[in-house]
Protein backbone atom coordinates (compact mmCIF):
# COMPACT_ATOMS: atom_id res chain seq x y z
CA UNK A 1 0.00 0.00 0.00
CA UNK A 2 1.33 3.55 -0.94
CA UNK A 3 0.69 5.36 2.35
CA UNK A 4 -0.55 9.10 2.73
CA UNK A 5 1.88 11.44 4.42
CA UNK A 6 0.13 13.54 7.24
CA UNK A 7 -2.21 15.97 5.06
CA UNK A 8 -0.94 18.62 6.09
CA UNK A 9 1.13 20.56 8.35
CA UNK A 10 -1.16 19.83 11.80
CA UNK A 11 -2.66 23.33 11.01
CA UNK A 12 -5.52 23.45 13.89
CA UNK A 13 -7.66 21.55 16.25
CA UNK A 14 -10.58 21.94 18.83
CA UNK A 15 -13.44 20.27 20.49
CA UNK A 16 -16.49 20.74 22.25
CA UNK A 17 -15.95 20.29 26.07
CA UNK A 18 -18.25 20.70 28.91
CA UNK A 19 -18.11 24.70 30.32
CA UNK A 20 -16.92 24.70 33.46
CA UNK A 21 -17.88 28.36 35.44
CA UNK A 22 -17.04 29.99 38.39
CA UNK A 23 -19.91 31.68 40.38
CA UNK A 24 -22.60 30.53 38.07
CA UNK A 25 -20.49 32.60 35.60
CA UNK A 26 -18.63 31.39 32.21
CA UNK A 27 -15.12 31.18 31.54
CA UNK A 28 -13.18 33.59 30.08
CA UNK A 29 -9.56 33.78 28.61
CA UNK A 30 -7.42 36.71 28.41
CA UNK A 31 -4.22 36.51 26.44
CA UNK A 32 -1.52 39.34 26.99
CA UNK A 33 1.11 39.47 24.16
CA UNK A 34 4.33 41.13 24.23
CA UNK A 35 6.56 42.14 21.24
CA UNK A 36 9.71 43.27 20.93
CA UNK A 37 10.45 46.31 19.04
CA UNK A 38 6.79 46.41 16.91
CA UNK A 39 4.38 49.48 18.15
CA UNK A 40 1.41 50.77 16.02
CA UNK A 41 1.14 48.04 14.02
CA UNK A 42 -2.56 45.62 13.99
CA UNK A 43 -2.36 42.67 15.24
CA UNK A 44 -4.61 39.55 14.87
CA UNK A 45 -6.41 36.53 16.39
CA UNK A 46 -7.28 33.76 14.23
CA UNK A 47 -8.97 30.54 14.47
CA UNK A 48 -9.31 27.78 12.06
CA UNK A 49 -11.88 25.17 10.95
CA UNK A 50 -9.41 22.01 10.61
CA UNK A 51 -11.99 19.41 11.48
CA UNK A 52 -14.17 21.46 9.04
CA UNK A 53 -12.42 20.15 6.38
CA UNK A 54 -10.99 22.11 2.76
CA UNK A 55 -14.48 24.11 3.12
CA UNK A 56 -13.70 26.58 5.79
CA UNK A 57 -10.84 29.14 6.35
CA UNK A 58 -9.22 31.03 9.13
CA UNK A 59 -11.64 32.86 10.85
CA UNK A 60 -10.71 36.51 12.28
CA UNK A 61 -12.00 36.70 15.67
CA UNK A 62 -10.47 39.56 17.00
CA UNK A 63 -7.81 42.78 16.34
CA UNK A 64 -6.08 45.15 17.81
CA UNK A 65 -3.60 47.79 17.57
CA UNK A 66 -0.45 46.73 19.29
CA UNK A 67 1.23 49.89 21.54
CA UNK A 68 4.96 49.71 22.82
CA UNK A 69 4.87 46.28 22.06
CA UNK A 70 2.45 45.51 24.46
CA UNK A 71 -1.49 43.91 23.08
CA UNK A 72 -4.01 42.11 25.15
CA UNK A 73 -7.14 39.80 23.48
CA UNK A 74 -9.76 39.16 25.97
CA UNK A 75 -13.58 37.17 25.64
CA UNK A 76 -15.61 34.33 26.87
CA UNK A 77 -13.73 31.01 26.37
CA UNK A 78 -15.76 28.14 24.52
CA UNK A 79 -13.63 25.45 23.93
CA UNK A 80 -10.26 24.53 23.21
CA UNK A 81 -9.26 25.84 20.19
CA UNK A 82 -5.61 25.93 18.04
CA UNK A 83 -5.60 30.04 17.78
CA UNK A 84 -3.14 32.07 15.53
CA UNK A 85 -1.82 35.44 16.21
CA UNK A 86 -0.44 37.06 12.83
CA UNK A 87 1.19 40.44 11.72
CA UNK A 88 0.30 40.67 8.40
CA UNK A 89 2.15 44.09 8.05
CA UNK A 90 5.58 42.96 9.08
CA UNK A 91 5.82 39.33 8.70
CA UNK A 92 4.26 36.24 6.87
CA UNK A 93 4.83 34.06 9.75
CA UNK A 94 2.79 33.40 12.50
CA UNK A 95 2.37 31.78 15.79
CA UNK A 96 -0.08 29.24 16.42
CA UNK A 97 -1.49 27.90 20.32
CA UNK A 98 -4.09 26.44 21.98
CA UNK A 99 -6.50 28.46 24.12
CA UNK A 100 -7.53 27.82 27.10
CA UNK A 101 -9.54 29.63 30.23
CA UNK A 102 -7.76 32.34 32.14
CA UNK A 103 -4.48 34.24 32.03
CA UNK A 104 -2.07 33.16 28.51
CA UNK A 105 0.93 35.52 28.29
CA UNK A 106 2.80 34.96 24.97
CA UNK A 107 6.29 36.84 24.49
CA UNK A 108 7.41 37.22 20.78
CA UNK A 109 10.24 38.19 18.49
CA UNK A 110 9.27 39.55 15.06
CA UNK A 111 11.95 38.02 13.13
CA UNK A 112 11.46 34.63 14.80
CA UNK A 113 7.58 35.30 15.05
CA UNK A 114 6.59 31.50 14.70
CA UNK A 115 8.64 30.38 17.90
CA UNK A 116 6.92 31.87 20.64
CA UNK A 117 7.29 31.56 23.90
CA UNK A 118 3.47 31.25 25.93
CA UNK A 119 2.47 29.89 29.28
CA UNK A 120 3.14 26.33 30.47
CA UNK A 121 -0.79 25.33 29.72
CA UNK A 122 -1.62 21.49 30.05
CA UNK A 123 -3.13 21.45 26.65
CA UNK A 124 -0.19 23.76 24.94
CA UNK A 125 2.28 21.77 26.73
CA UNK A 126 1.44 18.52 24.74
CA UNK A 127 0.57 20.46 22.02
CA UNK A 128 4.48 21.70 21.88
CA UNK A 129 5.64 18.44 22.51
CA UNK A 130 3.84 16.19 19.90
CA UNK A 131 5.66 19.56 17.25
CA UNK A 132 8.85 18.50 18.81
CA UNK A 133 8.17 14.75 18.22
CA UNK A 134 7.33 15.83 14.45
CA UNK A 135 9.83 18.07 13.48
CA UNK A 136 12.57 14.50 13.22
CA UNK A 137 10.16 13.25 11.01
CA UNK A 138 9.26 16.55 8.86
CA UNK A 139 12.45 17.46 7.46
CA UNK A 140 13.45 14.22 5.78
CA UNK A 141 10.06 13.51 4.30
CA UNK A 142 9.99 17.37 2.95
CA UNK A 143 13.53 16.64 1.56
CA UNK A 144 11.96 13.67 -0.31
CA UNK A 145 9.71 15.26 -1.44
CA UNK A 146 11.00 18.81 -2.80
CA UNK A 147 13.47 15.83 -4.46
CA UNK A 148 10.27 15.22 -6.49
CA UNK A 149 10.14 18.84 -7.94
CA UNK A 150 14.00 19.21 -8.30
CA UNK A 151 15.58 15.78 -9.76
CA UNK A 152 11.91 14.33 -11.07
CA UNK A 153 11.51 10.68 -10.69
CA UNK A 154 11.03 8.19 -13.43
CA UNK A 155 9.48 4.69 -13.19
CA UNK A 156 13.19 2.58 -12.11
CA UNK A 157 13.28 5.82 -8.88
CA UNK A 158 9.62 4.87 -8.11
CA UNK A 159 9.96 1.45 -5.93
CA UNK A 160 13.20 3.42 -4.05
CA UNK A 161 11.03 6.77 -3.65
CA UNK A 162 8.31 5.04 -2.27
CA UNK A 163 10.50 2.87 -0.01
CA UNK A 164 11.49 6.12 1.67
CA UNK A 165 8.40 6.85 1.62
CA UNK A 166 6.50 4.81 3.35
CA UNK A 167 9.66 3.89 5.74
CA UNK A 168 9.79 7.76 7.18
CA UNK A 169 5.40 7.68 7.37
CA UNK A 170 5.06 4.24 9.22
CA UNK A 171 7.60 5.43 11.93
CA UNK A 172 5.80 8.68 12.58
CA UNK A 173 2.17 6.97 12.52
CA UNK A 174 3.53 4.75 15.25
CA UNK A 175 4.81 7.85 16.96
CA UNK A 176 1.58 9.13 16.61
CA UNK A 177 -0.73 6.40 18.12
CA UNK A 178 1.89 6.15 20.75
CA UNK A 179 1.05 9.87 21.65
CA UNK A 180 -2.63 8.93 21.35
CA UNK A 181 -2.56 6.30 23.77
CA UNK A 182 -0.71 7.83 26.43
CA UNK A 183 -2.93 11.34 25.91
CA UNK A 184 -6.77 9.43 25.56
CA UNK A 185 -7.80 13.14 26.98
CA UNK A 186 -6.41 15.60 24.95
CA UNK A 187 -7.89 17.09 22.30
CA UNK A 188 -4.06 17.04 20.40
CA UNK A 189 -4.39 13.52 20.47
CA UNK A 190 -8.26 13.93 18.49
CA UNK A 191 -6.58 16.52 15.82
CA UNK A 192 -3.52 13.97 15.97
CA UNK A 193 -6.02 10.72 14.57
CA UNK A 194 -7.75 13.14 12.40
CA UNK A 195 -5.06 13.32 10.60
CA UNK A 196 -3.64 9.88 10.19
CA UNK A 197 -7.11 8.84 9.13
CA UNK A 198 -5.61 8.74 5.48
CA UNK A 199 -2.85 6.64 6.09
CA UNK A 200 -5.38 3.67 7.87
CA UNK A 201 -7.75 0.84 7.05
CA UNK A 202 -11.42 1.81 8.58
CA UNK A 203 -10.69 -0.69 11.10
CA UNK A 204 -7.44 0.41 12.19
CA UNK A 205 -8.50 4.05 13.17
CA UNK A 206 -12.22 2.67 15.10
CA UNK A 207 -9.65 1.10 16.79
CA UNK A 208 -7.50 4.17 17.99
CA UNK A 209 -10.57 6.24 18.03
CA UNK A 210 -11.87 4.09 21.03
CA UNK A 211 -8.77 4.79 22.57
CA UNK A 212 -10.01 8.32 23.18
CA UNK A 213 -11.87 9.61 26.16
CA UNK A 214 -15.86 9.73 26.26
CA UNK A 215 -16.18 13.11 26.50
CA UNK A 216 -13.60 13.18 23.10
CA UNK A 217 -15.24 11.28 21.15
CA UNK A 218 -18.80 12.43 22.04
CA UNK A 219 -17.73 16.42 21.24
CA UNK A 220 -18.49 18.02 18.29
CA UNK A 221 -15.22 17.27 16.81
CA UNK A 222 -15.15 14.29 17.93
CA UNK A 223 -17.81 13.10 15.94
CA UNK A 224 -17.03 14.53 12.57
CA UNK A 225 -13.60 12.52 13.16
CA UNK A 226 -16.33 9.08 13.44
CA UNK A 227 -17.93 10.93 10.19
CA UNK A 228 -14.59 10.45 8.62
CA UNK A 229 -13.59 7.14 9.70
CA UNK A 230 -16.97 6.00 7.96
CA UNK A 231 -16.35 7.56 5.37
CA UNK A 232 -17.95 4.72 2.98
CA UNK A 233 -21.44 5.74 4.18
CA UNK A 234 -20.96 9.22 1.87
CA UNK A 235 -18.70 7.40 -0.71
CA UNK A 236 -18.92 8.10 -4.00
CA UNK A 237 -17.71 4.77 -5.15
CA UNK A 238 -20.09 2.32 -7.43
CA UNK A 239 -21.89 5.27 -7.76
CA UNK A 240 -22.06 7.76 -11.16
CA UNK A 241 -19.37 10.52 -10.89
CA UNK A 242 -21.18 13.88 -10.54
CA UNK A 243 -21.12 16.07 -14.00
CA UNK A 244 -19.30 19.64 -13.30
CA UNK A 245 -17.85 22.13 -16.22
CA UNK A 246 -15.11 23.81 -15.23
CA UNK A 247 -12.62 25.67 -17.13
CA UNK A 248 -8.96 24.77 -17.52
CA UNK A 249 -5.44 27.28 -17.84
CA UNK A 250 -6.56 28.73 -20.80
CA UNK A 251 -10.17 29.33 -20.47
CA UNK A 252 -11.81 26.25 -22.11
CA UNK A 253 -14.21 24.26 -20.16
CA UNK A 254 -13.82 20.79 -19.70
CA UNK A 255 -16.73 18.96 -18.72
CA UNK A 256 -17.58 15.20 -17.44
CA UNK A 257 -19.05 15.06 -20.87
CA UNK A 258 -16.12 14.62 -22.81
CA UNK A 259 -14.68 11.73 -21.04
CA UNK A 260 -17.66 9.29 -21.57
CA UNK A 261 -16.56 5.42 -23.02
CA UNK A 262 -13.01 6.79 -21.46
CA UNK A 263 -11.49 5.20 -18.05
CA UNK A 264 -10.79 8.47 -16.11
CA UNK A 265 -8.41 9.46 -13.34
CA UNK A 266 -9.56 12.58 -11.26
CA UNK A 267 -7.13 13.87 -8.76
CA UNK A 268 -7.63 16.88 -6.47
CA UNK A 269 -4.74 18.11 -4.96
CA UNK A 270 -2.95 21.05 -4.30
CA UNK A 271 0.90 22.63 -4.90
CA UNK A 272 1.02 23.22 -0.55
CA UNK A 273 0.15 19.69 -0.12
CA UNK A 274 3.20 16.88 0.15
CA UNK A 275 1.56 14.28 0.14
CA UNK A 276 0.14 15.67 -3.24
CA UNK A 277 3.31 16.13 -4.55
CA UNK A 278 4.30 12.80 -3.42
CA UNK A 279 1.66 11.02 -5.16
CA UNK A 280 2.35 12.58 -8.31
CA UNK A 281 5.16 9.73 -9.51
CA UNK A 282 2.68 7.40 -9.35
CA UNK A 283 0.48 9.01 -11.14
CA UNK A 284 2.95 10.57 -13.96
CA UNK A 285 4.11 6.77 -14.15
CA UNK A 286 0.27 5.23 -14.62
CA UNK A 287 -0.36 7.91 -17.49
CA UNK A 288 2.93 7.22 -19.18
CA UNK A 289 2.11 3.78 -19.44
CA UNK A 290 -2.07 4.03 -20.04
CA UNK A 291 -2.53 7.34 -21.49
CA UNK A 292 -4.07 5.89 -24.84
CA UNK A 293 -6.55 3.85 -22.13
CA UNK A 294 -6.74 6.01 -19.03
CA UNK A 295 -7.67 9.71 -19.15
CA UNK A 296 -6.36 11.95 -16.33
CA UNK A 297 -7.49 15.34 -14.42
CA UNK A 298 -5.64 16.97 -11.80
CA UNK A 299 -8.02 19.33 -10.01
CA UNK A 300 -5.99 21.96 -8.22
CA UNK A 301 -7.49 23.67 -4.99
CA UNK A 302 -5.09 26.49 -4.67
CA UNK A 303 -6.07 29.77 -5.00
CA UNK A 304 -3.48 30.95 -7.20
CA UNK A 305 -3.88 30.17 -11.01
CA UNK A 306 -0.23 31.25 -11.70
CA UNK A 307 1.47 28.99 -9.29
CA UNK A 308 -0.48 26.18 -9.90
CA UNK A 309 0.80 26.52 -13.66
CA UNK A 310 3.97 26.38 -12.72
CA UNK A 311 4.44 23.70 -10.31
CA UNK A 312 2.09 21.60 -13.08
CA UNK A 313 5.12 22.37 -15.17
CA UNK A 314 7.76 21.76 -12.87
CA UNK A 315 6.34 18.47 -12.01
CA UNK A 316 5.63 17.15 -15.93
CA UNK A 317 2.01 16.78 -15.37
CA UNK A 318 0.86 16.22 -19.05
CA UNK A 319 -2.53 16.10 -18.93
CA UNK A 320 -5.57 18.00 -18.03
CA UNK A 321 -5.68 20.76 -15.57
CA UNK A 322 -7.67 23.00 -13.53
CA UNK A 323 -7.46 25.27 -10.85
CA UNK A 324 -10.45 25.25 -8.44
CA UNK A 325 -8.89 29.64 -7.85
CA UNK A 326 -11.88 29.34 -4.94
CA UNK A 327 -10.10 27.34 -2.33
CA UNK A 328 -11.74 24.39 -2.05
CA UNK A 329 -15.67 26.27 -2.62
CA UNK A 330 -16.41 25.43 -6.12
CA UNK A 331 -19.18 23.43 -6.69
CA UNK A 332 -17.20 20.37 -7.81
CA UNK A 333 -15.23 20.40 -4.81
CA UNK A 334 -18.21 20.28 -2.61
CA UNK A 335 -20.60 17.86 -4.92
CA UNK A 336 -17.21 15.35 -5.24
CA UNK A 337 -17.88 16.12 -1.59
CA UNK A 338 -13.44 16.59 -1.05
CA UNK A 339 -12.59 16.28 2.86
CA UNK A 340 -8.85 15.90 2.70
CA UNK A 341 -5.97 15.73 -0.42
CA UNK A 342 -4.53 14.14 -1.70
CA UNK A 343 -8.22 12.61 -3.37
CA UNK A 344 -7.90 10.28 -5.94
CA UNK A 345 -11.24 8.47 -8.08
CA UNK A 346 -11.23 6.50 -10.53
CA UNK A 347 -14.47 6.20 -12.88
CA UNK A 348 -15.17 3.65 -15.32
CA UNK A 349 -16.48 4.15 -19.14
CA UNK A 350 -20.12 4.42 -17.91
CA UNK A 351 -18.82 7.12 -15.29
CA UNK A 352 -18.92 4.64 -12.23
CA UNK A 353 -16.60 5.99 -9.33
CA UNK A 354 -14.80 2.34 -9.11
CA UNK A 355 -11.71 3.45 -6.77
CA UNK A 356 -12.05 6.17 -4.19
CA UNK A 357 -8.55 6.77 -2.13
CA UNK A 358 -10.47 7.87 0.80
CA UNK A 359 -12.40 4.20 1.04
CA UNK A 360 -9.50 2.18 -0.74
CA UNK A 361 -6.60 3.17 1.60
CA UNK A 362 -5.18 -1.23 1.16
CA UNK A 363 -5.14 -0.67 -2.41
CA UNK A 364 -2.67 1.64 -3.87
CA UNK A 365 -3.62 3.52 -7.48
CA UNK A 366 -1.06 1.59 -9.66
CA UNK A 367 -1.88 -1.99 -8.22
CA UNK A 368 -5.97 -1.20 -8.93
CA UNK A 369 -5.27 0.11 -12.40
CA UNK A 370 -3.61 -3.20 -13.04
CA UNK A 371 -6.32 -4.81 -11.81
CA UNK A 372 -8.53 -3.68 -15.37
CA UNK A 373 -6.09 -5.66 -17.71
CA UNK A 374 -5.64 -2.38 -19.83
CA UNK A 375 -2.92 -3.97 -21.90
Amino acid sequence: MKSNFFLSILSSIFFLSPKYSLCGQEPHFHIKGHIDGVHDEMIYLEESGYFYSLLNTAKIVDSCRINEGHYEFKGVYDRPFLYSIKIPSLTRKFYQFILEPGITVIESNVDRFYDSKITATKENILYETWEKEREQYKFPMNALIDSISKYGIDSTDSDIFYQKYDSINNVQKASAIKFIKNNPTSFVSLMILYSILTIDDDESAKKYFAFLSQDLRESVEGKLVEDKINASVNSLKNKKMPPFEMENFVGIKISSDQYKGKYLIIDFWATWCSPCIAKMPELIEIHKIHKNQIKVLSISLDRNLELCKQKVNELGMNWDNICDTQAGRSPTIINYNVKSIPRILVCDKEGIVIYDSDIDKKESLKDFIATLNLN
